[in-house]
């Protein structure tokens, strides 16, 4: 996938946010990308983070953020994702693939209509508007360790592997 594809979502997204009077002063934060720039105008300040692989500077911008936005046309379950709700971070994504299962709308999130530039928006602004964004942030935090905790998924593999030996 051509992570430009993604950011042309994003970056309509961010110019229908810009006539919004309390949004002057966000500021986009991009994970992964190495560029300096984007190939598209954009009216927020912008800080490209690129590839991070220490935990511990990983978790602590995770935490430093309002929400994730992930702009994505296609994923299946992204770590991005998981580890955002890991960090109590409300997720904002698409309603595609496997973002379904990490995203509860409105309750740890908002996944938008797949594609829709406009209701993606509405999102970041919902998302970023709740009084309850911690709250958000918690429920997405005891989400994630229900569903996606180590010990969880642990289990679920060796129900599996139990299956498929008791069938052999």
């Amino acid at each position: 996938q051509d992570p430009r594809k993604g950011f042309d979502l994003l970056i309509k997204s961010l110019r229908y946010l810009k006539n919004d009077l309390s949004f002057k002063k966000l500021e986009i934060v991009i994970l992964g990308q190495k560029t300096t720039s984007l190939p598209f105008a954009i009216d927020f300040p912008i800080h490209f983070i690129g590839h991070i692989n220490e935990k511990k500077i990983l978790r602590n911008l995770y935490n430093a953020v309002d929400a994730l936005v992930i702009p994505s046309r296609q994923d299946n379950l992204p770590n991005t994702g998981l580890e955002a709700h890991s960090c109590a971070t409300p997720v904002v994504a698409f309603k595609i693939g496997g973002l379904e299962d990490i995203v509860e709308h409105k309750y740890t999130g908002y996944l938008a209509k797949a594609f829709n530039v406009n209701d993606f928006a509405d999102g970041i602004l919902w998302t970023l508007k709740q009084k309850e964004t911690q709250q958000l942030g918690n429920k997405a935090r005891e989400r994630a360790v229900l569903k996606f905790s180590e010990q969880v998924i642990a289990s679920a593999y060796i129900k599996i592997y139990n299956k498929v030996l008791n069938k052999i």
